[in-house]
């Protein structure tokens, strides 16, 4: 495992202390990760598990901007929280999972995001979290078309 520097562990920490409600539907920490140079630069990783289904949460550390991606991952596929919201028509919840302004700790922008992802994961997403229904969400190719 990659060396965590004392603020890798701090917001890694805090995005696990934040994980009351996936903790109450019975997911486990499975890893905490730190990976330098990937897609978006270097990120820090939190992996949930509950059976075959994974929450992954992906803090990219960018001097532009900050961004955090919540996977759902299962055996029948994948998807961000983020796409998801796009899917349903609520693009300006899908922003806050960036911070371009980078005007507040990177603590607080945890706890806005992980706020905002129990509250989809309750009231959109609760069949898919306790895995008994998936969604397919259409991938997004942007300005890749």
């Amino acid at each position: 495992m990659m060396y965590l520097e004392a603020s890798d562990k701090s917001i890694l920490n805090h995005l696990v202390e934040l994980q009351d409600y996936l903790l109450t539907k019975g997911y486990k920490v499975a890893s905490l990760s730190k990976e330098l140079g990937g897609d978006f630069g270097n990120t820090l990783s939190v992996k949930l598990e509950k059976g075959d289904l994974n929450i992954i949460y992906r803090v990219v550390l960018s001097q532009s901007n900050r961004m955090i991606f919540v996977y759902v991952k299962s055996q029948q596929g994948s998807f961000t929280v983020q796409d998801y919201l796009k899917y349903i028509g609520n693009d300006t919840d899908a922003a806050l999972f960036v911070d371009s302004k980078q005007d507040s700790d990177y603590k607080k922008f945890i706890e806005v995001v992980v706020a905002l992802t129990d509250k989809v994961f309750k009231e959109n997403l609760n069949t898919v979290v306790e895995g008994r229904e998936w969604v397919e969400i259409p991938f997004d190719w942007g300005d890749y078309k």
